[in-house]
């Protein structure tokens, strides 16, 4: 199920926290001291998708995205930071990371909005639903 973990309307990590996508790119541009962690955080993160999507259950339940990554997330803020230190080097990118991230914190914060008035179902939500139910508060 790796891809349906990564990517999914059900709970996919990059679908609900699309902003992970930026620490991804993030192991490409890493320099300096935070290198050292890229090969761990990588490493980390691969075996986790691979015993999450393993599961049967690889949604974990009702939850607001997939909250099987929680423990990787430090790993993820030091290669996200890496990309932020990397784009702001660059004066057009940095505005368009700047613009691009803003938006997708505040439909995360919408979504998880949703969630928690149960406008989105807790589990196996379905893309027609989804597409149903954007930015929908009722």
């Amino acid at each position: 199920h790796l891809i349906k973990l990564l990517f999914s309307v059900q709970k996919g990590l990059f679908f609900w926290s699309p902003v992970l996508l930026f620490a991804v790119a993030g192991a490409a541009v890493v320099v300096g001291r935070a290198r050292r962690f890229m090969v761990g955080a990588v490493a980390v993160f691969a075996i986790d998708a691979y015993l999450l999507a393993s599961w049967s259950d690889w949604q974990l339940g009702a939850s607001f995205g997939h909250r099987g990554f929680t423990d990787g997330l430090a790993f993820a803020a030091i290669l996200l930071a890496a990309f932020f230190q990397w784009a702001a080097t660059r004066r057009i990118m940095a505005r368009a990371v700047t613009a691009v991230v803003t938006l997708l914190v505040l439909l995360s914060i919408a979504q998880m909005l949703q969630y928690w008035f149960g406008v989105l179902p807790m589990a196996n939500i379905t893309w027609d639903q989804y597409r149903h139910l954007f930015l929908r508060f009722s």
